[in-house]
């Protein structure tokens, strides 16, 4: 079944959008004799409904394999489910669809169980090397085929299906948004982590699901102290010793990240691990968001505290500031913040003490007495206003 997927009753129908809805009894045929015809389709929506995955194989890929190439101005190409349970679909079919999709730029994958085994998956990231063009890849709340982990023959392998697809994302040349949220699609190796963590065009980055152990996290902040594009990083990991020590580092080296959200479970054990990551932020100079979520046992938390107040309190960019889901948060760091929401930074930086800044950032303050006080006794020349 092919539906227009374009809004609009008074404009008419969109031309550049196609939504197909892939059902045991859709004539594969006929959708990519349509297909050819058409000349001005650039995004398809593809629904996979479980009956689907009945149809044979050949005709499968050769249809899908259509999309990329009768399509010559496909742009994007997203597949998600028909119900709300996953559907099993072949990676070596999302993979048809790519083959000769050249000028595809956003490629999203949700909800779906991937089957097929190691070279099928290998076979999929080459296919997904080829698009040179793509600026948006996601995969979001997808698994991998239990009888594909499962199978007692390679287990190693098997754990690390994703694998070639991550590493793969590290390098493809123009992509500025990757987001793999994994239900459980294994495990991820140090290189490939290192790989698209050092993306040179990636600007935003999630990475949410796998098993992400202290050395990999370490290995994570070790490439992004390096990296100069990312601006927005989403991780789910494991933050023991040598990662707090590896998250300071970067957090003093990276000069482009504007926001960070880590969820770390209950990974976090040393208030010295804590205090370590506050002096990291406090050299940062660029984030404007950090948010360290989960529940951690670090036992008193006085010190912990301390050392996040004093890092704000040098930290001129943090506007948004949350610690183990504010367990950890005082009237001195939301002081803090709300002179920076005020634009502190362009204050203390500026070598006069002209007014009209000043008085700018005393109504940005929105009346808040602390800050109109801290305004007043840094320039006592405003009260000659």
């Amino acid at each position: 079944m092919v539906k227009d997927s374009g809004a609009p009753a008074k404009d008419g129908p969109n031309p550049t959008c196609m939504r197909l809805e892939l059902e045991g009894s859709s004539d594969l045929v006929k959708l990519a004799k349509l297909m050819r015809q058409n000349k001005s389709v650039t995004d398809v929506d593809v629904c996979v409904h479980h009956t689907f995955t009945q149809t044979p194989r050949l005709d499968t890929l050769s249809f899908l394999e259509r999309i990329g190439y009768s399509l010559k101005r496909l742009r994007k190409l997203e597949f998600y489910p028909g119900t709300g349970n996953y559907n099993v679909v072949p990676i070596t079919t999302l993979g048809a669809a790519l083959r000769l999709a050249t000028k595809l730029e956003v490629l999203y994958v949700y909800h779906l169980e991937l089957s097929g085994d190691n070279q099928d998956f290998r076979m999929f990231a080459k296919n997904l090397q080829r698009c040179q063009s793509l600026k948006e890849v996601c995969f979001i709340d997808c698994q991998i085929s239990s009888s594909d982990t499962e199978q007692p023959t390679n287990p190693q392998e098997n754990t690390y299906l994703f694998d070639p697809i991550a590493h793969v994302l590290g390098s493809l040349p123009s992509l500025q948004v990757a987001a793999i949220w994994a239900n459980d699609l294994g495990q991820l190796t140090p290189q490939s982590l290192e790989k698209i963590c050092g993306s040179s065009s990636i600007e935003r980055l999630m990475i949410l699901g796998f098993e992400v152990d202290d050395q990999q996290a370490s290995v994570i902040f070790q490439a992004l102290a390096r990296n100069q594009r990312l601006r927005r990083l989403n991780l789910s990991c494991h933050l023991g010793a040598q990662a707090c020590r590896r998250l300071s580092q970067m957090l003093q080296n990276n000069t482009t990240l504007e926001k960070i959200k880590l969820d770390v479970e209950n990974t976090v054990k040393s208030r010295k691990d804590m205090v370590e990551i506050a002096g990291g932020l406090a050299l940062n100079p660029t984030l404007n968001y950090f948010r360290l979520a989960g529940q951690c046992s670090i036992g008193r938390k006085e010190v912990v505290e301390k050392a996040f107040e004093s890092a704000l309190e040098r930290n001129l960019s943090l506007t948004a500031f949350t610690l183990l889901d504010s367990g950890i948060h005082t009237p001195k760091m939301e002081f803090f913040l709300k002179l920076n929401r005020s634009d502190r930074r362009s204050l203390q930086q500026r070598e006069s003490m002209e007014r009209g800044p000043w008085i700018k950032a005393l109504a940005a303050s929105g009346g808040d007495i602390d800050c109109i006080f801290y305004f007043l006794s840094a320039n006592p020349s405003l009260f000659m206003l």
